[in-house]
């Protein structure tokens, strides 16, 4: 369900509300441009649930807030950080935890963390502080095809090279030790994403995703274990769809609606 909205920064345009989680999160989003949709769900889904007790969660490059948002409502003891450098879609994520009542579980915070390897002193987070980091980082090289149209929508899918490695060292900093890292990227991406991974993490593991059996990968989970020295493990593929019809699976529409988690 979409509900046209006119946002405090956004003059022209209008933004949706948009049901996720069999409408457990309500979501206000740009109408057009970069959208939230499946990779978020999946992200937030895969994060563990291996403790009662509370867990910090960081996520890095939130957007609106979809895949952190998803992550409270599979883990009640989870809280979580939110981090963006765009100012448009941190105050959509803002609108996005009070909307869903998460104010006590979820804050935001502004940074480039491709141009600040740490957070500033002020923001009183220091290194070693989250026991899980997520992130679905910009997933086309800028220096390859045609750029996206629209600043918001190229920033979130474009970046420089060498970027990434930026990204997954800015988790490792902050992730505890024993903290698990969780990115979720375009399959052909895999070998840059791995290279800066096996320098930092163990236990890796590679989730391909696709759409239909018999099909290449269009995105892969990629998980790692700060510290750990476990071998790297590369699962069975997470298939989205039967072979005929657009339905999701059984599987997947369990997770879409909130009924279970992404167990990997």
């Amino acid at each position: 369900m979409s509900i046209d909205h006119k946002t405090s920064f956004v003059k022209h345009s209008l933004t949706s509300l948009d049901e996720f989680l069999d409408a457990k999160l309500l979501i206000e989003q740009p109408k057009r441009g970069f959208r939230s949709g499946i990779d978020a769900v999946l992200l937030g889904a895969s994060v563990k649930q291996e403790s009662q007790e509370p867990q910090e969660l960081l996520e890095l490059g939130c957007g609106t807030g979809v895949a952190a948002l998803c992550a409270l409502v599979h883990n009640d003891q989870l809280s979580a950080t939110l981090v963006d450098n765009n100012k448009q879609m941190l105050e959509l994520a803002n609108n996005n935890i009070a909307r869903n009542n998460m104010q006590n579980r979820a804050k935001t915070i502004g940074l480039d963390i491709v141009d600040c390897a740490t957070f500033p002193q002020e923001v009183n987070i220091k290194p070693n502080s989250f026991s899980i980091i997520i992130a679905n980082p910009p997933y086309f090289d800028s220096e390859k095809g045609t750029a996206a149209k629209g600043e918001g929508r190229k920033n979130a899918r474009h970046m420089q090279k060498g970027d990434l490695d930026k990204w997954v060292k800015f988790a490792t900093t902050y992730a505890k030790a024993k903290g698990e890292v969780i990115f979720i990227f375009r399959a052909e991406g895999l070998m840059d994403l791995l290279k800066s991974f096996e320098k930092r993490f163990g236990n890796i593991k590679i989730l391909p995703i696709i759409s239909r059996d018999g099909e290449n990968a269009s995105r892969v989970l990629v998980s790692g274990i700060k510290g750990s020295r476990a071998k790297l493990q590369l699962k069975s593929p997470l298939i989205l769809h039967a072979k005929e019809g657009n339905n999701y699976l059984p599987k997947i529409e369990k997770i879409f609606r909130a009924q279970q988690r992404l167990h990997w």
